[in-house]
């Protein structure tokens, strides 16, 4: 045993009180799935009455220190190494864990240390041979976007060839509330879904920007804050596909393959019906009567409305859309005041 230096002032439960304490590095015996293994680890001790003090940090630390010794013997994969094959797919928790048939869950606490099983090991090790990983795959390719299949199929080709890939990072995007960005989305998305009406992306980026731009004009501030430019299609939020791609990879939202009469086109959901009780009264009523009005029209119908706004040669000339024109957009004529009738 070693006696370390003074810790934090915790709770002591042989004091009943908060008390100073000391951290000491000891080999501690625990068993693992029947099989005992020693690993060193720190300690609390009371500064008062030399009680050990449970700490659940220092005892995870341990923990996992005996699963990795354990993983070791057994030749199991470390959790880095768990973290480190689904990184080389370019795939998040969520989209290994689909891929594979695990739960979400799984995939978090076997990269926070908790012990996998073997079977769950075996199929792990399968997936880190490309060819292998791909077959394993396809069978739940139609569980993720098509955004993180192609991805993972990228990745998985590249390394099937021996070529190497570098991991794609989503930038920073300029918003200072994710929150209620995503929480905006999931509502807009199932305020339609309750309305029976499907949401393509284009409509998506356009409910999204109309619900900004009507909560300006009504309210003097937008709900996302986000940036908005002028494409060929409309009007959509600056740097949409990255906004995109971490709603799916959060699994704020998801992208689904739908019938859309005798084609076939994508449509988001989100798992739950989304409440938005974290979204201000004034946010929900902008969202609720802009999916309520646009709702039923095509993403066709939007971009040519949008087209036909006697600012949109000004919009297309400079490239932005500022949140002042929202004054003036002839396609929120009277939903100001319908949003308001909602509070």
């Amino acid at each position: 045993m070693t006696t370390g230096t003074n810790a934090a002032t915790v709770f002591c439960a042989g004091c009943d009180a908060e008390r100073g304490t000391r951290e000491e590095t000891r080999t501690q015996a625990l068993s693992v799935r029947g099989e005992p293994i020693a690993v060193v680890g720190q300690v609390l001790v009371c500064l008062a009455c030399g009680q050990d003090i449970t700490d659940p940090v220092r005892d995870d630390e341990v923990l996992v220190r005996a699963y990795n010794v354990y993983r070791t013997r057994h030749g199991l994969l470390l959790p880095r190494e768990i973290r480190a094959l689904r990184e080389r797919y370019r795939l998040s928790q969520r989209a290994m864990a689909k891929l594979l048939g695990f739960g979400l869950i799984t995939i978090q606490r076997y990269e926070a240390g908790a012990l996998q099983d073997a079977a769950h090991d075996q199929l792990l090790r399968c997936f880190a041979d490309p060819k292998t990983a791909r077959a394993i795959a396809d069978r739940h390719r139609g569980d993720v976007s098509p955004r993180q299949w192609q991805l993972f199929d990228q990745a998985a080709q590249a390394a099937a060839d021996g070529k190497p890939i570098r991991p794609e990072v989503v930038p920073d995007l300029p918003t200072t509330d994710w929150e209620t960005l995503a929480t905006a989305v999931r509502y807009l998305v199932s305020r339609a879904a309750q309305r029976h009406l499907m949401v393509s992306r284009t409509k998506l980026l356009k409910l999204w920007w109309l619900a900004d731009f009507l909560h300006f004009r009504s309210f003097a501030r937008p709900i996302t804050d986000v940036a908005y430019v002028a494409l060929p299609r409309g009007p959509v939020p600056d740097r949409y596909k990255d906004y995109l791609w971490q709603l799916e990879d959060k699994g704020e939202i998801e992208e689904v393959e739908t019938p859309y009469g005798p084609y076939e086109g994508y449509e988001y959901r989100v798992v739950d019906r989304e409440s938005g009780e974290s979204l201000a009264p004034t946010e929900r009523a902008c969202i609720e009567a802009v999916v309520d009005h646009f709702g039923s029209l095509s993403a066709a119908e939007l971009s040519a409305m949008s087209h036909h706004e006697p600012l949109w040669p000004t919009f297309e000339a400079d490239g932005r859309v500022p949140y002042e024109a929202a004054a003036d957009l002839k396609m929120l004529d009277g939903l100001a005041e319908e949003a308001r009738d909602r509070l």
